[in-house]
């Protein structure tokens, strides 16, 4: 297998399973549940459990394999530190830049697994596993993985390696405001003004086209993006209590997210937001302003990030990042 035909097989697989529900480590186990060999083996990718034609029986794609793999590591969550080293054996071969066949399809679950456990004494390790650029292709798991450790929303890196989108991600069953917010520092960041804009509604739109009036976009950004290395990350908390506040890997989209747990006004949600730099630590609270819209024919719901304050907003996300 090739390099480029590994990597592209793992982003898609880290992006397949992410939406699993974990639980406090330590936890009481129950007795009922498969000992940890069995677990392991539930996630290990092995040639006979390969599902040649599979119907896909849950949303966006996720096959009963998957299924079951999503159930393995929630009950590896309930074992807690029990479950800790055998977890930590599989990842492993990513820090000798190894190969981990057998846990391929599961890493973006370890990862969720061991970070909940761990909680923020994750942080170094998972840090250093952004910083080496060959796992750029885990960013995206290694980013949610870090808002686990950190008990945040989310949590956005970039790297000089780091694959910026053109537009926003294809998405299934509808967005959050996180994922607007998320690409709006995705490109802050990565300095893509095209995809700022595109995580922009009207109000700040125009915002950002007035503050533009008379001045060059690289001005723009010098004056509010100043002393900030290349490598940087920003993490934020939405500061009310349901899950759209949750880190996205410690929740089940299909199973909780639906029955009463955003919050009131839906169409254009303002959000008490914590802002923090790339360790944590907080640098400022904004209250940011979405807008919904419908896209596609099915009518999907998404967010755009509409805060006419714009500069304000832009200007924070600067300086956290640059601490």
């Amino acid at each position: 297998m090739t390099h480029e035909k590994t990597s592209s097989t793992i982003f898609g697989r880290l992006l397949a399973l992410p939406f699993l529900v974990l639980v406090p480590a330590g936890q009481a186990y129950c007795q009922n549940s498969p000992p940890l060999a069995a677990l392991m083996d539930v996630l290990r990718d092995r040639p006979d459990r390969i599902e040649s034609g599979a119907a896909l029986s849950f949303s966006c794609g996720q096959t009963q394999g998957d299924h079951e793999k999503v159930e393995a590591a929630r009950s590896l969550a309930k074992l807690g530190a029990l479950a800790l080293p055998a977890v930590e054996g599989a990842l492993a071969p990513y820090d000798s830049l190894g190969q981990p066949w057998e846990y391929i399809d599961s890493t973006g679950l370890l990862l969720s697994v061991y970070s909940d456990t761990k909680g923020a004494a994750a942080v170094p390790h998972l840090r250093a596993m952004l910083d080496n650029p060959h796992l750029a292709f885990m960013q995206s798991a290694l980013d949610s993985s870090m808002a686990v450790a950190l008990g945040i929303t989310s949590y956005v890196s970039f790297r000089s390696w780091t694959v910026v989108p053109t537009g926003p991600p294809g998405f299934c069953g509808g967005q959050e405001p996180r994922d607007a917010l998320n690409l709006l520092l995705l490109a802050w960041e990565a300095n893509s003004r095209g995809l700022l804009e595109t995580s922009l509604g009207p109000d700040a739109l125009a915002a950002l086209s007035s503050l533009l009036n008379g001045t060059t976009w690289d001005a723009f950004r010098a004056r509010l993006w100043r002393d900030t290395p290349s490598a940087v990350a920003v993490g934020y908390r939405f500061d009310f209590p349901g899950m759209w506040s949750e880190a996205r890997m410690k929740v089940n989209l299909e199973e909780q997210r639906l029955q009463g747990s955003a919050p009131e006004g839906l169409v254009s949600p303002q959000l008490s937001t914590v802002f923090k730099s790339s360790s944590g630590v907080d640098c400022g609270t904004r209250r940011v302003q979405f807008v919904s819209r419908s896209v596609g024919s099915l009518g999907l719901q998404t967010y755009v990030v509409n805060s006419a304050d714009i500069e304000g907003l832009l200007h924070l996300v600067a300086a956290c990042a640059a601490k």
